[in-house]
């Protein structure tokens, strides 16, 4: 498998492009922030592309957290969600819609999220808070992982190469050489 996420830790700067969210330290280390301050919708995201050869798939995961005022005065307020769109921005999916009512102050798990279906494409991987006028909620992203796993199935070639008169006996040497490569690119060479 290989990691298609850059900057998956919001250690750097890096690889997302933000509108509203920020990037800032909270809880022990880099985070992406979204939402926080009353009618807001914020976003971030990231182009990634998902080569047509997932055979063994493209898995997201990703940890968030929340924080909200909301208290007493009910929840379903302030919404978090995940989302897959297209380059020109449409959305293609929805995953992981929260709200303010969901368990605060503790970081969860997202989903394990299947984006084989967009095997061939090129996608952004977006995440979105909106906070209504009042009472606002905050929600953090990290470690954002995309993991695209194929089934490295080799073409091998052995080219025997004949050392002498064509004359063998048993325990004789034979030279050969042997390739190794997965789809065109040389993995070994001996």
């Amino acid at each position: 498998c290989s990691q298609a996420i850059s900057n998956g830790n919001f250690a750097s700067t890096g690889g997302w492009v933000l509108s509203g969210a920020s990037r800032v330290y909270f809880d022990g280390s880099w985070r992406l922030r979204l939402g926080g301050s009353p009618s807001t919708n914020h976003a971030a995201y990231q182009t990634v592309s998902i080569p047509p050869d997932i055979d063994l798939g493209a898995n997201l995961s990703f940890a968030w957290y929340m924080a909200t005022d909301e208290g007493s005065s009910g929840h379903g307020w302030d919404d978090f969600y995940m989302e897959v769109r297209d380059t020109s921005d449409r959305p293609q999916a929805v995953y992981e819609l929260r709200n303010d009512g969901w368990p605060q102050n503790i970081w969860l798990s997202g989903d394990n999220i299947d984006l084989a279906p967009f095997a061939g494409q090129t996608v952004r991987v977006a995440f979105y808070a909106q906070n209504d006028e009042a009472l606002p909620t905050t929600f953090y992203v990290d470690n954002v992982d995309l993991q695209l796993c194929t089934n490295m199935v080799p073409d091998l070639s052995i080219v025997k190469q004949i050392v002498g008169d064509n004359d063998f006996a048993p325990g004789d040497p034979i030279e050969f050489s042997l390739s190794i490569s997965n789809n065109g690119n040389v993995i070994a060479n001996d």
